[in-house]
């Protein structure tokens, strides 16, 4: 494949751009490439290459790109918006609102913009409710760049410390230290670790803060009696429990993870899905902690942008199309049959590597032992990984180079679509022996 004009765009992007994007997830080796078409499972380069997208805007695309049906439904909304964009509530605000509890199970809810931005609404509402300041975060798991909570993502293993106290690492320079140094960091699935250290500081924790599968390294599920435990220790301390559901929200089931694990949350954080690809995010929970950022109330919720209403339009039409479950189910059973048929690849091959994932989440890690935590995921083999991706990007599928990242199937990756993918996994697969 030829990727000159790329090159060239990137060379010129980099005088105007730090590192020539907007998001340094983006970056790719040896030079990142650019998009001008997208169409279902498919994105097309600015040099003509067309690839199998397998990361769908982050898990954003739940219904593919440019969905025809999608399209002509949002459209409809937004004829019947008369005008209204921004700064107001509408009907439309109240029944997304009403229609995302139905399907969620949630008390109540407030719409956001981005992932951070609902995490930081849950900072406030956590500590106004409980009195206290401190947060608890899962050793590897990123839930936002926000001071309190971009700590210990993705931290190098050596500066990880014991595995049954891990350290609170910075997850970037620029951080305040003093914010950094106060949040707890638990090991995710260490059930006897977490209760000593949740114990050691009971009384300055406002909330544990967890994706209860944690996609953004990948695809690790927490064990069903980890979730427990937390709900019971947060109850006889009075911590909060936040679910951060960006990612599995309307993937894992049309409840989320407090329906997945049977477990209720306290607050959870949305996004990504119900917008199919707009900006909206959502802060939902039980009405007596919710309500206390009410106006009046004891913290603030403000956002010009929140409940856009252009976005909302976005929300109402991809409920339209996923209110049924069906779309929940197609997707898990695809990717079953993706992890099925790459097991049988890999073996078939002779390579030490396993799929995890549901609900359109998934990740290859090349190694063989079971995964539980952050430390084990990080154990992947980072070199086959990278041969691996660099074949499948030769064969048509795009993929992140990162190892710890996640990939993702919409709607629109078909059976037919999937073989496409396997076929090229295959010969991924030999590659990443070589």
């Amino acid at each position: 494949m030829s990727y000159a004009k790329s090159l060239a765009l990137y060379g010129r992007a980099a005088q105007s751009i730090p590192g020539g994007l907007h998001s340094n997830g983006r970056y790719r080796k040896p030079h990142p490439l650019y998009f001008c078409k997208a169409q279902g499972p498919y994105v097309t380069d600015i040099d003509g290459n067309t690839y199998i997208d397998l990361i769908m805007g982050n898990g954003t695309l739940l219904l593919g790109h440019n969905n025809p049906e999608f399209n002509e439904r949002f459209a409809g909304y937004l004829a019947k918006n008369n005008g209204l964009i921004t700064g107001f509530d509408s009907p439309l605000s109240v029944e997304t609102a009403e229609r995302f509890l139905a399907l969620t199970g949630h008390e109540r809810v407030r719409f956001a913009n981005t992932g951070t931005e609902a995490i930081t609404h849950c900072l406030q509402i956590a500590r106004a409710y409980t009195g206290r300041n401190n947060i608890a975060v899962m050793e590897g798991a990123y839930n936002g760049w926000t001071d309190a909570v971009f700590v210990n993502s993705f931290a190098p293993l050596s500066a990880l410390g014991p595995a049954e106290a891990p350290n609170s690492v910075p997850g970037t320079a620029g951080l305040d230290p003093r914010v950094v140094n106060n949040t707890v960091v638990l090991p995710f699935n260490n059930i006897e670790a977490s209760e000593q250290i949740i114990d050691a500081h009971r009384d300055d924790l406002a909330a544990v803060i967890l994706e209860p599968i944690m996609i953004d390294i990948g695809f690790i599920e927490a064990e069903p009696e980890y979730i427990r435990f937390l709900r019971r220790i947060c109850d006889r301390y009075g911590i909060l429990l936040i679910f951060d559901e960006l990612l599995t929200g309307f993937r894992i089931g049309l409840g989320g993870c407090r329906q997945y694990f049977a477990t209720p949350c306290d607050l959870a954080i949305f996004g990504k899905a119900f917008g199919n690809g707009y900006i909206i995010a959502a802060v939902a929970g039980k009405a007596e902690v919710m309500d206390i950022s009410a106006p009046g109330g004891q913290t603030a919720y403000i956002g010009t942008f929140n409940g856009h209403q252009v976005s909302l339009c976005a929300a109402a039409a991809t409920f339209d199309m996923i209110e049924s479950g069906e779309v929940t189910g197609t997707i898990m059973a695809n990717a079953d049959y993706l992890r099925e048929q790459f097991i049988a690849l890999a073996k078939q091959n002779g390579v030490a590597a396993q799929l995890l994932g549901k609900g359109g989440h998934f990740q290859v890690y090349f190694t063989e032992g079971p995964l539980k935590n952050y430390r084990d995921a990080a154990a992947t083999d980072a070199a086959r990984y990278v041969g691996y991706v660099h074949s499948l990007q030769e064969h048509g599928v795009w993929c992140s180079q990162n190892p710890l990242s996640h990939h993702v199937l919409s709607i629109a990756h078909d059976r037919q679509v999937l073989d496409r993918v396997l076929a090229a996994m295959d010969q991924a697969l030999q590659a990443a022996q070589a």
